[in-house]
């Protein structure tokens, strides 16, 4: 990639892991919230969340832990080949 010797913006190489995790915490709340609606019957809602709330933290974990996608900077939760 070549830029004008007069661009006053620059590349950073760290912000494609930046967008992909945004990415990766926005499809695991999505997820979080589907598993709410069918365990609790839709009486629980991410709108509810505490820091204390230890069973709605291992549920949003375990949605992080199980989210993939083919990120800008690499897979996300993709095995490596």
């Amino acid at each position: 990639m070549s830029w004008s010797k007069y661009s006053k913006t620059f590349w950073n190489d760290y912000g494609s892991f930046g967008y992909d995790a945004a990415w990766a915490a926005a499809l695991a709340l999505h997820k979080t919230s589907e598993v709410l609606q069918a365990r609790t019957n839709r009486t629980r809602r991410l709108e509810n969340f505490t820091y204390d709330d230890m069973e709605m933290a291992q549920i949003i974990l375990d949605a992080l832990n199980t989210t993939a996608f083919e990120g800008v900077s690499v897979g996300f939760g993709l095995p490596l080949d």
